[in-house]
């Protein structure tokens, strides 16, 4: 089992709250940003929201109750979800943090 913290700063911390080692193998971002089309800018302003999904490939171990930090260089509030996958003895898991509720 893992537990995921997000500061307002933007650090990503994934806990090892279980009693096995296990390796987090990518970490994903869900964030969504506010665009404008080039071609409308002149006109009057339409802005879009993109959803962009940012893939981090990680191989670290972690013992119980061993920490990873990671800074995401995102505020806590521009981050919809944060998907962890990760392995324990031949287990592959994801674990899903939700910002929003």
């Amino acid at each position: 089992m893992l537990n995921i913290e997000l500061s307002d700063k933007g650090f990503l911390k994934i806990v090892n709250a279980g009693s096995d080692k296990i390796i987090v193998w990518k970490i994903e971002l869900v964030y969504y940003i506010t665009v404008t089309p080039l071609d409308q800018i002149s006109q009057e302003q339409r802005y879009l929201k993109k959803q962009i999904t940012e893939t981090i490939d990680k191989n670290k171990e972690l013992e119980p109750r061993g920490a990873l930090l990671y800074y995401t260089k995102l505020p806590k509030d521009a981050i919809e979800e944060v998907n962890v996958y990760y392995q324990i003895g031949n287990m592959f898991k994801k674990e899903t943090y939700k910002t929003r509720r």
